[in-house]
């Protein structure tokens, strides 16, 4: 039987709701007799191709504008060659969560609930104290120091001082050791700033990434996102935050739809607004362009990197 139709068979077996086909054709004679072939498929793979397949499957490709992965083997050495004219990612995975709680200029409904908390503070017992979200401990000092100072912290002595502010509040309490841990959050770079990837995502084209992506620009700024991290708090407490950056998101979410083309999907609009600040535009050089301009620079770096015992002392 044929290598394609058993991989096939045995790839099915994996998920039961996948519906695939195997077909048995050389490149070069699909190439020849349908010279659109892969412009029905979102990614195509190629395995232990020839040169001469290699080049037309990736010229195909590119002309497409169709993802291609080529890999190769040879024993125990590998590689693996990517090439994507134009590829937009809508939710580019971090390996770490950073969060937009927006606490050096918090949102309405944020602040209002800090400013209750602030005003609850004199008369509140310490377990009430200590089960107050830290994003609300944070947001009201932050407040109150830019009313103070027209900013947030800037300088060394001015981070440490709306530490000892903050420890201040109770350096016994768990919600206030968390608020120390991430009072960074009020001073590191505004999480509003507009990517330089929107920026990219909007000069594409014509999809309806890029054309949510020219919105955002229009809008001057990142959607607040919505979502909280896990914190110290009790439960009632706790959702009222929620609840608050969830309208915040849905606001600017519906300042964007505003902006952006009638016929797109309200709810896409949103879940773009949501992941602004995790949208990427991958994109690399033509296989024919790299055989014809090589990058030698790029390859000596990789191959240092790679054996840094090689680099010239």
């Amino acid at each position: 039987r044929p290598r394609a139709a058993v991989a096939c068979e045995l790839l099915l077996e994996l998920n039961p709701d996948v519906r695939g086909q195997s077909r048995v054709i050389a490149w070069e004679q699909l190439a020849s007799s349908e010279p659109d072939f892969v412009s029905g498929f979102t990614l195509v793979i190629g395995a232990q191709l020839s040169s001469v397949a290699t080049h037309s499957l990736g010229e195909a490709c590119w002309r497409l504008g169709v993802p291609l992965v080529l890999a190769r083997t040879c024993g125990l050495i590998g590689s693996v060659r990517l090439q994507a004219r134009g590829h937009e990612v809508l939710d580019a995975r971090a390996e770490a969560e950073s969060f937009d709680l927006r606490l050096h200029a918090p949102p309405p409904e944020v602040a209002a609930l800090a400013a209750d908390t602030k005003a609850a503070w004199p008369t509140s017992d310490a377990a009430t104290r200590g089960r107050a979200p830290y994003a609300l401990l944070l947001a009201w000092l932050a407040t109150d120091w830019a009313a103070e100072t027209g900013g947030p912290p800037a300088t060394s002595a001015d981070k440490k001082a709306f530490k000892a502010r903050v420890e201040a509040l109770g350096p016994d309490l768990d919600n206030v050791r968390e608020a120390l841990r991430e009072a960074y959050r009020v001073w590191a770079a505004p999480p509003e700033a507009v990517p330089e990837e929107v920026e990219a995502l909007a000069r594409v084209g014509s999809t309806d990434l890029a054309r949510v992506a020219r919105a955002l620009l229009r809008f001057g700024r990142c959607p607040v996102a919505g979502t909280l991290p896990d914190m110290h708090a009790d439960t009632d407490r706790f959702v009222r935050l929620q609840r608050a950056y969830a309208a915040a998101a849905e606001r600017d979410a519906a300042a964007v739809a505003a902006l952006a083309p009638d016929d797109l999907d309200p709810d896409f609009v949103r879940a773009v607004c949501r992941r602004a600040r995790h949208l990427r535009l991958l994109s690399t050089r033509s296989l024919a362009d790299e055989l014809q301009q090589p990058d030698l620079a790029d390859a000596v770096d990789d191959l240092l990197a790679a054996e840094p015992d090689r680099r010239p002392q």
